[in-house]
């Protein structure tokens, strides 16, 4: 690992991102975007790549949202995205270096490996906020509900209570809850995300499904 990186500031999870303060802003507003499914995560990461064009994360993190939206590996703005950030490779930090591994290994189509990449980064770092939700993406694709509910619960403890993030990832769990049939836990932990956040639309997914999966459909319609 680099120990002598330039430019370095801390996101809202206090981890350690090679970028200017207005790239590490917008890479903050992209990743409240990305959990609740509101705003815009591609254009926040975009600025981040404008303000900063030595940010490897914003490139990286730009590829794999389009990917993981539906966007081809070989599609022009994910091979340039992946260009840009392996340009910078030789100076940034080691988990900037595997979320750059993580995007190219998906980008080949390989979607298990990518997501080992953000589990193996999750274990030294277990509040980044980008191989966390990266992570929940790839094994809701794959249909792995057991890892969507576990690999969450992993890390939770590691979350601030405090921190602006935290409600995305009760509702992150929530959903895992749910996915495994344990609705009642679902229920509160969806409850408690929104609280937080009212507009998270993936913890409003979580809550849904429950009202669903128990046949309450009049709440359901309610809520």
């Amino acid at each position: 690992m680099n120990t002598t990186l330039p430019n370095v500031r801390y996101d809202q999870q206090g981890l350690a991102c090679t970028a200017s303060a207005a790239a590490v802003d917008a890479l903050n507003a992209a990743i409240s975007d990305y959990f609740g499914w509101t705003g815009d995560p591609i254009k926040q990461l975009s600025q981040a790549a404008q303000y900063d064009p030595q940010c490897a994360l914003a490139h990286t993190s730009l590829a794999t949202i389009y990917m993981l939206n539906g966007v081809r590996g070989d599609a022009p703005e994910v091979t340039a995205a992946i260009a840009c950030a392996s340009k910078l490779s030789g100076g940034i930090s080691e988990r900037e270096q595997k979320h750059l591994l993580a995007a190219q290994s998906l980008a080949s189509g390989e979607i298990i490996r990518a997501t080992d990449i953000w589990e193996n980064i999750l274990i030294d770092h277990p509040c980044d906020a980008f191989a966390l939700r990266f992570a929940h993406d790839s094994y809701f694709y794959l249909g792995h509900s057991g890892s969507i509910r576990d690999f969450v619960a992993k890390v939770l403890p590691y979350w601030d209570k405090n921190r602006p993030n935290y409600g995305f990832v009760l509702g992150q769990y929530a959903f895992g809850l749910e996915e495994c049939g344990d609705y009642d836990a679902a229920f509160r932990m969806g409850s408690q995300a929104l609280e937080r956040n009212p507009l998270d639309a993936w913890a409003t997914h979580a809550v849904a499904h429950v009202y669903e999966m128990q046949t309450r459909q009049q709440e359901g319609v309610t809520f």
